[in-house]
């Protein structure tokens, strides 16, 4: 994945779109620090007990601009998170191996 740029995002009780997608970006690897969060990516808000869940500690690849623009993501528990995000270009670099997409 060639860095395109980079962000840490606050996820609390409020959902929360992706902050700063660079222009051109395709990809995006999310490692999920201090609690779980669970996600959804239809351009609707997940809730604490509904949409995919990401553990603490976690990660994920997501692919694709419209997927980009569409996620939200809430903390699922009484733990707010930090989701550290690095953007990327489809073809080159480094992907995870464990896509939850």
């Amino acid at each position: 994945m060639a860095d395109l740029g980079y962000e840490t995002l606050a996820v609390a009780a409020s959902a929360v779109a992706l902050a700063s997608v660079p222009s051109g970006a395709t990809r995006a690897y999310i490692q999920v620090d201090t609690g779980p969060v669970r996600f959804r990516y239809d351009g609707s808000n997940p809730s604490t007990t509904v949409g995919t869940l990401i553990a603490a500690d976690g990660s994920i690849t997501l692919k694709g601009e419209s997927t980009l623009a569409a996620v939200r993501f809430i903390r699922s528990s009484g733990t707010s998170a930090s989701l550290k995000v690095a953007y990327g270009t489809l073809n080159e670099g480094v992907e995870s191996s464990m896509d939850a997409i």
